[in-house]
């Protein structure tokens, strides 16, 4: 074999293995190429070509792009069918938070195409899953519900189900609902359903919220027509269209959890934190919304009592806002720091000596 086609198949090899790995441009693949071979950027422009053109015996689903050239190795995710794929948008929604580490990026690039390869609806869901932590529940019963309930949404099929309610009296006695699904929402490891009930009436579209657990047996049915006698035609939706007529995402903007008030809409609501409260709330805000509006130290605190002096407490107090619902979840978040925290109608920057306020 001539020495030149030998070393080319080398730097291919060697191509194919750089961009199997890692995202990279032109400008960094030539340099990394030329730390083993000596080769002018027409003729790696050329490999690279001949590696596309599948010249070499090589057929590779190479993408090029400004940012960089890289290939999707099909081969390294399962071959999803268009029934087994209702849980990669889950599985996206996981890596989100992560996408800034290494080869996460790439990763969800590969389930995307994957995804897409197999479920061109894809395009068509839009936030379908929420979370709040990566603290995924292992429930079989929550795990085939979730992937149902995904699987009307890619469908577009309204969904029924019989429901007891946390506000029922009689456990014993649970009641059909007819929903179009819009989300899935995780809140403490426990997930819920917002949906949209279905109507007779198109123009009320009111969100339901649906606690899993209070779904009889955790099983869901597709919705049939109440017109159709033989119930042959589904309750149909189209999910990306019906988020947007109820601003969904705007609606949910200003939530913490699952629950929101719309027509109350969202309230500023100002707090002070003391002390180890202080620190906590400023490296986990509650919401997006979250803003400092004060920093004193050394501030004594008339209603707490220092352990170690028997005096009062003499902290750091900060005073901070947010612009969110008010709902049972605030109260049960701003509850967690008990008298370190406080409502700035309760008391004033030096705390005076009065019973904690649990109004918010």
């Amino acid at each position: 074999m001539p020495r030149s086609n030998e070393e080319k198949i080398q730097r291919c090899q060697l191509i194919m293995d750089l961009i199997s790995n890692k995202l990279y441009n032109l400008n960094d693949l030539i340099i990394e190429v030329n730390k083993k071979f000596k080769a002018s950027n027409r003729t790696i422009d050329a490999d690279i070509k001949a590696l596309k053109d599948g010249i070499l015996g090589v057929n590779l689903p190479l993408k090029f792009t400004r940012e960089g050239v890289y290939r999707i190795d099909y081969d390294d995710l399962h071959n999803y069918g268009e029934t087994d794929c209702r849980h990669i948008p889950v599985l996206t929604k996981l890596f989100e938070p992560f996408r800034n580490l290494p080869d996460v990026e790439d990763t969800v690039q590969k389930l995307k195409q994957k995804y897409a390869a197999n479920m061109k609806t894809l395009d068509e869901l839009n936030n379908v899953f929420e979370f709040t932590s990566t603290n995924i529940t292992h429930d079989p019963k929550v795990l085939k519900l979730t992937q149902e309930i995904i699987g009307h949404m890619i469908q577009g099929v309204g969904i029924e189900f019989n429901y007891y309610g946390v506000h029922q009296p009689n456990k014993n006695e649970d009641k059909l609902h007819r929903v179009f699904p819009l989300q899935i929402r995780e809140l403490h490891n426990r997930y819920y359903l917002i949906a949209v009930t279905i109507n007779s009436n198109p123009q009320i579209n009111k969100l339901v919220t649906y606690a899993f657990e209070e779904i009889l047996n955790m099983k869901i049915g597709s919705a049939m027509k109440a017109d159709d006698p033989n119930e042959n035609q589904p309750e149909r939706y189209n999910h990306k269209e019906l988020m947007e007529k109820i601003e969904f995402d705007k609606k949910y903007e200003h939530a913490i959890g699952v629950w929101i008030k719309p027509t109350e809409g969202p309230k500023l609501i100002e707090r002070y934190f003391a002390g180890w409260a202080a620190s906590h709330i400023l490296a986990c805000p509650i919401h997006k919304s979250q803003k400092l509006l004060s920093d004193i130290p050394n501030v004594t605190l008339n209603h707490i009592i220092d352990n170690r002096t028997g005096e009062n407490l003499i902290n750091r107090v900060i005073k901070v806002s947010w612009e969110i619902y008010k709902t049972p979840e605030l109260q049960y978040r701003l509850g967690a720091y008990r008298e370190y925290s406080w409502n700035t109608n309760d008391y004033n920057e030096t705390g005076p000596d009065k019973p904690i306020n649990w109004k918010f």
